[in-house]
């Protein structure tokens, strides 16, 4: 009876701990999305996948997930399952053909369909706030990383590229793009319609940065 006993408790403890809570495939994802709610706003977001299972193995135990749909509804303030430091921006996974809809109560506001790839990493280093000697940003920089969701195409926005050079301590002109569509295509942004700091400090990671310039990208919105 003992032995029984030992044996369903490690069953439901081994079950417990590889369960992953629907909540969680929101936050599983490896693709950024910005959610551009300027415009229009008070909308539903889906994305449709051909079914397939995600495995998460973080903490080492393969924890599985079966994702056919990622739903988010987004209002003035953000995205429901935004990220907690910045409610515009929402964690999806990368498949082809991804049907992405966008819906207010009855009424299909727009409808396509995109491929987003799997990502890799260029470089890896760390930013450093200059204010409070604390990190900043860790910036993974991928291609096909990040993704700007624009409603209906209303919006047109700016990438520039900012250089700094001597281990970052001197802002450099930045090097500006334009771009606009609905779902926009973007590698890593380290500044999010925010203003670029005018010098930074780094500290290399895993792979070392042998050049003292050191590039950071930032998306603004202009007319």
């Amino acid at each position: 009876m003992k032995t029984f006993s030992i044996i369903l408790t490690l069953t439901f403890f081994v079950s417990c701990k590889n369960k992953i809570s629907e909540l969680d495939k929101y936050k599983y994802g490896q693709i950024e999305v910005y959610i551009d709610n300027s415009n229009v706003n008070d909308f539903e977001l889906k994305f449709i996948y051909n079914k397939f299972t995600h495995i998460e193995n973080k903490d080492f135990t393969n924890k599985k997930i079966d994702i056919d749909s990622l739903i988010f509804k987004i209002d003035s303030t953000g995205a429901d399952k935004g990220l907690v430091y910045n409610k515009n921006i929402i964690k999806i996974y990368h498949r082809n053909n991804i049907r992405v809809v966008l819906s207010n109560k009855d009424s299909i506001i727009e409808s396509y369909n995109v491929n987003i790839p799997s990502f890799k990493y260029l470089r890896n280093i760390k930013i450093i706030d200059d204010f409070y000697n604390n990190d900043y940003r860790k910036s993974d920089s991928k291609v096909n990383y990040s993704y700007v969701l624009n409603p209906l195409s209303l919006s047109k926005y700016k990438l520039d590229t900012i250089s700094y050079e001597n281990f970052g301590f001197n802002f450099i002109r930045p090097k500006s793009k334009k771009l606009e569509g609905n779902f926009i295509s973007l590698n890593l942004i380290d500044w999010w319609f925010t203003e670029p700091h005018e010098s930074i400090r780094y500290k290399e990671s895993v792979n070392p940065v042998k050049k003292s310039k050191i590039k950071t990208v930032k998306i603004s919105k202009i007319d």
